[in-house]
């Protein structure tokens, strides 16, 4: 697994990261800092405009503040075709690990798969069940970018692996 912060000259944290030397991870295990999260929501069952509504709401409940909203945008089916029309929208998050029970004493490996437990979290909320990949779902929150950050596990991959194929992401970071 590597770990990296790339182009990163705020004086909030190191410039760059490598998981598995514990030495260079040792200084940011006790750090708190805040973490700008880019998620791709959307929604392609039910009422789609109403489950985006309740994601970002829960979003800001759980995750964090909200900084930036796009417009929503409906797009074809990515992955499966043979589906219903998403409805999409890219948002930015203000995420502060540190502040959760216990997270203060986290590594930033653990932060990070704890963001991935709370996306998928407000996905369960909202009738998300993982029965087909790339299949239709009442809720999908994909995490595409945490700050600058590279990171790899079997669990999620920074950035997202398929962010630049999906069309309405780049369309709608170019806000």
């Amino acid at each position: 697994m590597i770990l990296r912060n790339f182009g990163n000259d705020k004086a909030s944290g190191p410039p760059l990261l490598f998981f598995g030397s514990r030495s260079l991870l040792s200084n940011c295990d006790n750090y708190n800092f805040t973490l700008t999260v880019t998620l791709a929501l959307g929604s392609n069952l039910g009422d789609r405009h109403a489950t985006l509504i309740t994601a970002r709401r829960l979003i800001r409940r759980r995750i964090g503040l909200v900084i930036y909203e796009s417009e929503l945008l409906e797009t074809k089916a990515w992955g499966v075709e043979d589906q219903p029309d998403f409805l999409n929208q890219v948002i930015t998050v203000r995420y502060n690990p540190g502040s959760a029970a216990g997270a203060m004493q986290a590594s930033l490996k653990t932060r990070l798969l704890h963001l991935l437990d709370l996306t998928q979290g407000i996905e369960a909320a909202l009738g998300r069940e993982r029965k087909a990949h790339w299949g239709p779902r009442t809720c999908d929150i994909d995490i595409i970018f945490v700050d600058n950050i590279r990171f790899e596990s079997e669990r999620l991959s920074l950035p997202h692996p398929w962010w630049a194929e999906r069309h309405f992401v780049r369309n709608l970071l170019s806000e």
